[in-house]
């Protein structure tokens, strides 16, 4: 390992941030559902780049760290979409099976983890290499244009409730910063193919910034003042 290697410094330049921002969330939020939701939503990115991180300026040669980071990115996206649903109150039967293809791919990386290898890294990106990389970037997107179409649909469908309102601009603000400039590369070129998870979880850095503002206006008794107001404008209008 080099003395001055600058592989994954970037990476480890966010965690550091997000990790911040985790303990004094920990702090000062208020310890509701969604809350927590959108809290293991910035641990899981928290725990990607420290992984990357480590892979790079270590410069493993192991399987299982790369192993490790594709699990904790495979399960981002459908805790991304089960946290909009849970904040819009959107729940259906058996909605955890949203999780289902993250834990099938886990397992099946796991029985072929000498096939996830690590291809580059840079200061900024790491690149992998996994089988069944057709099928996985279908059920690794799925969730995620999901959410590209409930949160613009939520916030012209909230009339009453204006702190609502407002963490759903936001939330949408941010969800389509973080994934639409990737996803505008990757139709240009796909030069960047094999680093499209690493590069998307830089840009999340947007998307925990968006998080933490969530969590900290996000509070229940609000929600609770917001509802009565409408409950009783409607009843005076009557």
């Amino acid at each position: 390992m080099e003395l001055f290697n600058f592989n994954g410094v970037v990476s480890l330049l966010i965690a550091s941030i997000e990790l911040v921002l985790i303990l004094n969330l920990l702090l000062v939020s208020e310890k509701n559902h969604t809350n927590r939701l959108a809290l293991a939503l910035l641990f899981l990115l928290f725990a990607y780049q420290l992984l990357e991180f480590l892979i790079c300026y270590t410069g493993t040669t192991s399987n299982t760290p790369v192993y490790l980071a594709l699990t904790v990115i495979t399960f981002l996206p459908p805790l991304g979409l089960y946290f909009i649903n849970d904040f819009y109150q959107l729940h259906f039967k058996g909605e955890k099976l949203l999780f289902l293809p993250a834990v099938l791919f886990s397992v099946y990386y796991l029985l072929n983890i000498g096939e996830t290898e690590l291809v580059k890294c840079t200061a900024i990106y790491a690149a992998y290499k996994y089988p069944a990389e057709f099928l996985y970037g279908i059920f690794y997107y799925l969730p995620i244009w999901a959410v590209f179409v409930i949160l613009p649909w939520q916030y012209v469908k909230i009339k009453d409730n204006n702190t609502k309102k407002r963490l759903t601009l936001i939330l949408t603000i941010g969800w389509y910063l973080t994934f639409t400039p990737t996803f505008i590369v990757l139709y240009i070129s796909d030069t960047y193919r094999f680093a499209v998870e690493s590069i998307l979880c830089k840009q999340a850095f947007i998307l925990a910034l968006t998080l933490a503002y969530f969590i900290i206006n996000n509070r229940e008794r609000k929600k609770i003042s917001d509802e009565n107001v409408a409950t009783f404008k409607t009843a005076e209008a009557k």
